[in-house]
């Protein structure tokens, strides 16, 4: 395989056999917290495939033109209001809004009846986070903020 193509379909295939199994359910807390550490790991080493940004927006064209950007669609977002794509949040740290669009993971829990915001959810975006942490060059966190059959909304931080 190797391609962005083929390794999508590896992917959405094993988010399918973890949603039929409901996989969630049986998994500890530590076991929880290896996933999602890997997930970032992940994220951090195709990352290291990716050229670097100096700012949000530029870093997230940089995603979007990699074979990344055929995986989720991810847009910033502005909230009404708001001038800018980034704000200080209330612990002081540079953020900004995203919306994801479109993602194979939310396909996946749509299509077999599996709740959203589970660990299939955090993979996914813990590995975006990891792959924008490195591009950016600094620490991020993605927060959850809402979920919904058409679109997501998540809160990412940076330092």
């Amino acid at each position: 395989m190797g391609t962005a193509e083929g390794e999508h379909a590896v992917l959405q295939s094993l988010m399918k056999l973890m949603a039929t199994l409901n996989v969630q359910d049986s998994m500890d807390r530590g076991t929880l917290i290896l996933i999602y550490q890997n997930s970032r790991d992940l994220g951090i080493k195709e990352g290291k495939k990716l050229d670097r940004a100096n700012n949000i927006a530029t870093a997230m064209e940089v995603i979007k033109k990699s074979p990344w950007g055929e995986v989720w669609s991810i847009e910033l977002w502005r909230d009404q209001g708001q001038t800018a794509d980034t704000f200080i949040d209330e612990d002081g740290r540079q953020s900004a809004w995203l919306v994801w669009r479109e993602c194979p993971v939310r396909q996946v829990c749509l299509t077999e009846g599996v709740a959203q915001d589970g660990v299939m959810c955090h993979m996914s975006y813990r590995m975006f986070a990891g792959i924008l942490s490195t591009v950016l060059d600094s620490k991020v966190d993605i927060t959850p903020i809402s979920v919904g059959p058409n679109a997501c909304k998540k809160k990412v931080t940076w330092r």
